[in-house]
């Protein structure tokens, strides 16, 4: 494709008021004519701010995982996680836990959505994408004032909630290591 046929394909949208919006995408071809799938209407702020949920929650979890499990080599190329797999780890923990609101089902269920939105510019989250943010809210909130609430206002406490139940195994993890170190009463000294 030379020069020509690039200034043509900007000439043919040129008249289009492009705006900051994405070019459009071409619909699968049929009898040899090109179709276009404009992508109108694409809520670039909820998407940009659930991107950025999903990663400070995976900041978490690798710190979490870290602390857990000191004996991986989290520095090798060669044992790089996705965010799949990390949670898959986590899901021990979760299980375990003493804690009553387990993260690990909506840290699993945020890493779906953002295949989503990943892989599926136009994609548009359902009130049933959204239950599993319901529901781990609501276990930890009793209350009807979180029926109403925006998937933007739900995604921010959920990711609040998820990076605090991290940040507290964390700490206990910190603790149990530092009290493993400590000498006991009558030990020798």
């Amino acid at each position: 494709m030379g020069n020509a046929h690039l200034s043509s394909f900007f000439a043919k949208f040129e008249s289009d008021d492009l705006g900051l919006g994405l070019p459009p995408m071409l619909k699968p071809t049929t009898d040899g004519k090109k179709e276009w799938k404009y992508l109108d209407g694409l809520d670039f702020e909820l998407m940009g701010y659930f991107l950025s949920c999903h990663l400070v929650v995976e900041h978490y979890m690798t710190v979490f995982l870290r602390a857990h499990f000191p004996e991986l080599d989290w520095e090798s190329k060669e044992a790089k996680m996705t965010f799949g797999q990390r949670a898959a780890l986590l899901t021990k923990w979760g299980a375990n836990s003493a804690y009553p609101h387990d993260p690990v089902p909506v840290i699993k269920h945020l890493n779906s959505l953002r295949n989503r939105f990943g892989h599926r510019l136009d994609y548009t989250p359902s009130e049933d994408d959204m239950l599993p943010f319901l529901h781990y809210l609501q276990s930890i909130e009793q209350g009807e004032e979180l029926k109403g609430m925006s998937l933007k206002e739900m995604l921010h406490l959920a990711t609040w909630g998820c990076c605090a139940s991290l940040a507290l195994a964390v700490g206990e993890l910190a603790h149990e290591a530092q009290a493993q170190q400590e000498p006991t009463d009558g030990a020798a000294q």
